[in-house]
């Protein structure tokens, strides 16, 4: 049986980093759980790989909802070759590292390029 999964864009702020703020685009069964367990996830500094860093703050900016896995995982991987130009590049933020954070509102592309799909023929 499929369960559904979902592909989230979060805005996570802090104080690490020179503009305050990132965003990652990652895919879960469970957001709200996601969400927690990268809060939870600030350990003092010898036990994080950012050394220091604390998240301030999350926000889940968009979830888009799939019919199960393989889909979210699929448009997950999309999103992360279509915005790579964005990549945030700096240390390491999160302790299982940066590869799914962007220092682009990626939440505002994704939706732009959403809208462009349903543009009525008449404009």
């Amino acid at each position: 049986m499929n369960t559904p999964h979902y592909v989230y864009i979060l805005r996570i702020i802090t104080n690490s980093i020179a503009n305050n703020t990132l965003y990652k685009i990652g895919y879960s069964g469970d957001v709200a759980h996601r969400i927690r367990s990268l809060h939870s996830s600030e350990k003092p500094s010898s036990e994080v790989r950012g050394k220091g860093v604390v998240i301030d703050s999350i926000y889940a900016m968009a979830i888009a909802t799939f019919i199960d896995k393989d889909s979210a995982v699929e448009y997950e991987k999309s999103c992360h070759v279509k915005h790579k130009q964005c990549r945030y590049g700096g240390s390491p933020i999160l302790p299982n590292g940066n590869k799914e954070l962007f220092t682009e509102n990626v939440a505002k592309l994704e939706l732009l390029d959403m809208t462009s799909l349903f543009k009525p023929s008449y404009l």
